[in-house]
């Protein structure tokens, strides 16, 4: 495996992670109370829209991207970079989620 395109893992990394990073961080900035409880409260709904938009969209159009940038060649290559990325993809959104539910006083 050879790497095509440093910038295109980045990019698909960058994408892949963008939300779930996100939520983790602006869960840590409501906990610090750097950013106000109730104005970021009523964007919950929009920031779960994104999360999911990020499970189901993002997440997995970024690991492609990533891979495939990084000479990921093959259906047996394939298989096995999404039985290891996706779980741990998956694992981080979660992760993500929760926190920044819980930050926010709202049930996930």
């Amino acid at each position: 495996m050879t790497i095509r395109s440093r910038r295109g893992v980045a990019a698909g990394a960058s994408l892949a992670l963008i939300v779930p990073l996100g939520s983790l961080l602006l869960a840590q900035l409501v906990e610090a109370r750097v950013l106000p409880y109730d104005d970021v409260r009523a964007l919950l709904n929009a920031i779960g829209t994104l999360s999911w938009l990020s499970l189901a969209v993002l997440g997995p159009a970024g690991i492609a991207i990533a891979a495939w940038s990084a000479g990921v060649r093959g259906i047996a290559a394939w298989i096995v970079l999404y039985v290891v990325a996706a779980p741990a993809y998956i694992m981080l959104w979660f992760w993500s989620a929760v926190t920044i539910s819980g930050a926010l006083g709202s049930p996930f």
